[in-house]
């Protein structure tokens, strides 16, 4: 029995690492899809910031200073704010705006935003010119953005016609 007992033990121990390597690779995943959903949120609630600002002032275009979204939209982190914009076009058709929030996030992050919205369809990404949704059962057809935002960057589109 003493000849076996290091082979048993070095079993044993490797089916613990074993374990505890697939452990580690689920506790990442559940830490990755956290952090996209809390973008995704993130990003809804910048949009509703914007959208309030633009409702409360029909008349504006161009961006929406970072002071008045989080003195409407709450605290956001400031790597966050670092990395998102927005823009409302004056489209020069009746009274219509468009109003454009965007970031470089992962598709993902879009897809979080929409589901977090009721499969809002107005999240989607850029292609430059145009832009998809991201919303489940949304048509993929490329549709027309206001303005050029660059490729591959989450966005949420709305047109308002005041």
């Amino acid at each position: 029995m003493g000849f076996f007992a290091p082979l048993i033990f070095s079993v044993m121990l490797l089916g613990f690492l074993a374990i505890f390597g697939q452990e580690s690779k689920v506790a990442a995943i559940n830490t990755t899809s956290a952090q996209l959903q809390s973008n995704g949120q993130s990003f809804l609630a910048y949009r509703n910031a914007v959208m309030t600002y633009q409702q409360n002032n029909p008349s504006f275009s161009g961006t929406v200073p970072v002071a008045q979204i989080t003195s409407i939209g709450g605290t956001f982190s400031s790597s966050f704010l670092g990395q998102v914009s927005n823009v409302v076009v004056a489209t020069g058709v009746r009274n219509t705006r468009v109003v454009i929030c965007y970031g470089p996030f992962t598709q993902s992050v879009a897809e979080q935003a929409s589901i977090a919205a009721n499969n809002d369809a107005s999240f989607g990404v850029s292609n430059g010119a145009t832009w998809t949704s991201s919303a489940v059962g949304a048509s993929t057809t490329a549709m027309p953005l206001a303005t050029t935002i660059t490729s591959g960057n989450i966005v949420s589109v709305i047109e308002l016609d005041l």
